[in-house]
């Protein structure tokens, strides 16, 4: 499908304008390799002026002082136009990141049109408490907001994570500056323009674009900044956690995973298969908690081999436009060349290429990658060690329960892992073991915006999801009332303080 190549300005003030400097860059439809759209290019003055809009905008405009349930219908009526421009988001996405309209549409469309709804309603249940002191002091404490957030977002889920922070923080009264990644720009634009359209006040929601240099670390820089939220990789967290650093912003990150999926003899095969199949290819293989490393228990490891490998040739690649694909193209050509180097090494370190490996025949044009199935690979192999981010598998075996943890636990990433096991006790009683944010047991992805989400290690700092939200967004106070207050030592008094009179 074609269509005008869209043109992308910053949202300043509730108002779209390009970049002082007159810079653009280009946004490419991974599935044509055609240019899409034109985006302004934000450098440190437009990050400047962005942030101080929502500075004043929290400083001295109404969206930190207004009651709760206006800041309520306000997020309801940001989920509604979600909903009613579903097909549009939807389609914009797809061809924006390379992913399957059919995960674009009905699953990060609905995903923002569900954040949204669930923090206006959280809005009611933010409070505090009371705690008495020997009835003569009572201290009450409260959440106020942050100040000035900045959410920066990753390129495989743009609408759905940055509408999870976004909600969030605005449910708690909170002025943002939110950064797309620059591979995937549009649908975060789209939002602005609903946005200007609802006629939140100026400033709340600001929208700037650009490379992580200049653009995302002007904004983690600036002092204007008081919280910093970011999905992303690893290495851009550390770095954007040594310049939060700086003044000691708040930051929350969700970061790298790779994460495990163990496998024991006794697991109902076919619900592995299906769930692993799932959890390994979802959103073309491009997601955080993506099972991308398969640990099976040697025993069944020849037979879950062959029926994994079997089923991973009938994926159907192809136009993420089409109804039937399951696995679009990858993101870029330099990631599609990162992943076969990760493919290459395992290889040449002993591992075997079961299937996949290079680029579909029939599909000329496009950053495509077949499904792929490493076997037997070495844990030293990049493959094991870094986070994957596409449709790339590496399988080895494991001895037994010892083994897999030991073996699971072999990364620097804690962020997600997957038991099979018919055995129930021993299956929990691995979970309890894995350094990890979140265990799926005999489960395939799964997620509610009710539970914390976020990882252990280098995959994450903090909890997102929730009443975990808003501890992310606001600070706590503590008011303390004198009651019937305690007798005061009299400093610098010669006398004793009288009674008072009766």
């Amino acid at each position: 499908m074609q269509s005008a190549k869209k043109d992308i300005q910053l949202f300043v003030n509730n108002c779209f304008e390009p970049s002082s400097s007159g810079q653009t860059f280009s946004s490419i439809n991974p599935a044509t390799e055609e240019e899409i759209a034109e985006i302004s290019l934000a450098d440190a003055g437009d990050v400047e002026r962005a942030v101080l809009a929502a500075r004043a905008a929290f400083d001295e405009g109404p969206w930190p002082r207004m009651r709760g349930s206006e800041r309520a219908e306000y997020l309801l009526a940001m989920a509604d136009a979600i909903e009613e421009n579903q097909e549009i988001l939807g389609l914009l996405e797809c061809m924006d990141t390379g992913l399957p309209l059919a995960t674009t549409r009905a699953g990060h469309v609905v995903r923002g049109v569900q954040n949204f709804r669930y923090f206006a309603a959280e809005i009611e249940r933010i409070g505090g408490e009371a705690i008495p002191l020997d009835n003569a002091y009572l201290h009450v404490t409260s959440r106020e907001p942050i100040g000035v957030v900045a959410i920066i977002t990753p390129w495989n889920a743009p609408l759905g994570l940055a509408t999870s922070s976004l909600a969030a923080a605005l449910a708690c009264g909170n002025t943002c500056v939110i950064k797309p990644s620059e591979l995937s720009p549009i649908t975060t634009s789209e939002l602005a323009k609903i946005v200007e359209a609802l006629e939140l006040p100026p400033g709340v929601v600001n929208v700037v674009h650009g490379p992580g240099r200049p653009t995302g670390e002007a904004l983690a820089s600036h002092p204007g900044v008081d919280a910093i939220s970011f999905t992303g990789s690893s290495p851009t967290g550390r770095r954007l956690m040594e310049l939060a650093s700086r003044d000691l912003k708040r930051f929350v990150g969700e970061l790298g995973g790779n994460a495990p999926t163990i496998i024991f003899a006794d697991a109902d095969l076919e619900q592995a298969l299906d769930a692993t199949l799932l959890t390994a290819f979802a959103n073309n293989g491009e997601a955080c908690v993506a099972g991308s490393r398969l640990l099976v228990e040697r025993s069944l490891y020849p037979t879950f081999v062959e029926r994994f490998v079997e089923r991973v040739q009938g994926i159907v690649v192809g136009d993420p436009l089409a109804e039937r694909t399951e696995v679009g193209p990858v993101i870029s050509a330099a990631h599609r060349s990162r992943l076969s180097g990760l493919i290459t090494e395992a290889c040449d370190l002993g591992a075997k290429l079961r299937c996949g490996g290079a680029p579909p025949g029939e599909l000329a044009t496009g950053f495509y990658l077949q499904p792929t199935v490493v076997a037997d690979v070495p844990l030293h192999a990049r493959l094991s060690r870094e986070e994957v981010m596409g449709p790339v598998v590496g399988i080895s075996s494991f001895e037994d329960e010892a083994d897999a943890v030991r073996r699971a636990n072999d990364t620097i990433f804690g962020l997600a892992a997957y038991v099979w096991s018919g055995n129930s006790n021993r299956a929990l009683g691995v979970a309890q073991q894995l350094r990890t944010g979140t265990v799926w047991v005999n489960a395939s992805i799964t997620r509610d915006i009710r539970v914390p989400f976020g990882g252990f290690k280098q995959s994450g700092v903090g909890r997102i999801g929730g009443r975990f939200s808003i501890d992310a967004f606001t600070e706590v106070k503590n008011t303390c009332i004198a009651v019937r207050p305690y007798p005061l030592r009299r400093f610098g008094a010669r006398e004793p303080r009288k009674p008072p009179h009766v």
